[in-house]
Parts: structure tokens; sequence; C-alpha cells
């Protein structure tokens, strides 16, 4: 069984994650203030699981 090695999250290795998904269907592209939401959206979810932030 292959070992997870934990990985330091900073706002921009999330920001690069969302970034990296591609929808072709999606039309127009990705804009400052979608990312800037989509992080402050992952930073909620992860701070309601883990009971800390990874910012």
């Amino acid at each position: 069984m292959a070992t997870l090695i934990p990985i330091k999250l900073t706002a921009r290795n999330v920001a690069d994650f969302f970034l990296s998904i591609r929808y072709p269907d999606a039309g127009d592209l990705i804009t400052n203030l979608k990312i800037q939401k989509l992080v402050y959206y992952a930073q909620g979810f992860y701070l309601a699981g883990k009971k800390k932030a990874f910012i």
C-alpha cells in the first residue's frame, strides 16, 4: 500500500488545481474573481472537515 506524502496547501496550490481542471463546454474563461471565490469555498470546506485552516 502506498503511503501518502502530506503536502502544504496554499492558496496558490488550490488556485492552480482549479485552473488545471478544464471543462470545454463551460464557454468562458475563469476570472480572478471566480478563482478567489473557489479558493474561499475550498478553505471553508477544509475548515469544516479538518477543523483547521490550510492557508
